[in-house]
């Protein structure tokens, strides 16, 4: 995730001051040196957002499977709990007419 927000924010910053520099005519030189340093800097900062992120969207994914575990777990033991004996628990020579 944060590749891809670096690429994304860097390839829209590059854009923004390329579209920019056509719309005011600017020069080409200052133009691209410009654009790259801008690229430069929202890739990074992209990066950063992209790690944020991906660690919020892992965190709160591990907190719901959790609390999914635990739910789950907590109804085996009430139905657990509520079953009666099974034939298996009975003794052997109950089962056999004799």
């Amino acid at each position: 995730m944060a590749r891809t927000y670096a690429g994304v924010l860097g390839l829209l910053a590059f854009a923004v001051v390329m579209a920019r520099s056509v719309i005011n005519n600017g020069p080409v030189d200052a133009t691209i040196g410009r654009a790259v340093a801008s690229m430069i800097a929202f890739a990074a900062a992209g990066l950063v957002l992209g790690r944020v992120a991906q660690f919020v969207v892992d965190d709160s994914v591990r907190g719901e499977l959790t609390l999914a575990i635990q739910e789950t777990a907590n109804q085996k033991k009430r139905n657990d709990a509520k079953l009666p004996p099974t034939r298996e628990s009975e003794p052997a020579a109950a089962k056999q007419p004799g």
